[in-house]
C-alpha cells in the first residue's frame, strides 16, 4: 500500500491496497480494513468485505469499493472528511478463504490541521 498523499482536515482521506488475486475465485477473497488511531490501545476494524457484500464498522464515516482487474484487486477505503484525530496506523488485510493464504499491507497515516488564514480589514473614516 502507498501512503497517501498527506491529507488537510477537512478533506478526503483515500487509501488504495492492491493484490493479486485468481480472477475464476473472486467471490473467495475476505478484506478488512482496519486502523490504530495514535494514542489508542488497539486497532479497530472499520471496514468488511466478504463474497460480494461490505459492511462499515466501528461508527466510521467511510466508504469502500472492491475493484477486479484481471488477476489485479483493489480495495480502496475512503473518508469523506478527514480530521487530525483520523491520524494513525491503517491496514488491509486479505485473506484468501480457499487456500486461507493472508497477505496484509500497512500506512502510516497524518492528517494536517486547517492551514490557519489571516485576513486583514481596513476601515477608512471619514
Amino acid at each position: 500500500m502507498t501512503p497517501p498523499d498527506t491529507p488537510i482536515s477537512g478533506s478526503p482521506l483515500e487509501l488504495a491496497c492492491n493484490f493479486t488475486v485468481d480472477p475464476a475465485r473472486t467471490d473467495e477473497y475476505e478484506v478488512t480494513w482496519s486502523r490504530q488511531l495514535t494514542g489508542a490501545p488497539s486497532a479497530d476494524d472499520i471496514f468488511y468485505y466478504y463474497n460480494g457484500s461490505t459492511s462499515l464498522l466501528g461508527g466510521v464515516d467511510a466508504n469502500g469499493t472492491i475493484g477486479f482487474y484481471d488477476t489485479v484487486a483493489v480495495f480502496t477505503l475512503t473518508l469523506a472528511y478527514s480530521n487530525e484525530s483520523d491520524t494513525g496506523s491503517y491496514s488491509c488485510r486479505v485473506q484468501d478463504t480457499g487456500t486461507m493464504a493472508v497477505d496484509t499491507a500497512t500506512a502510516d497515516v497524518t492528517v494536517l490541521g486547517k492551514a490557519q488564514t489571516t485576513m486583514y480589514l481596513r476601515l477608512l473614516c471619514t
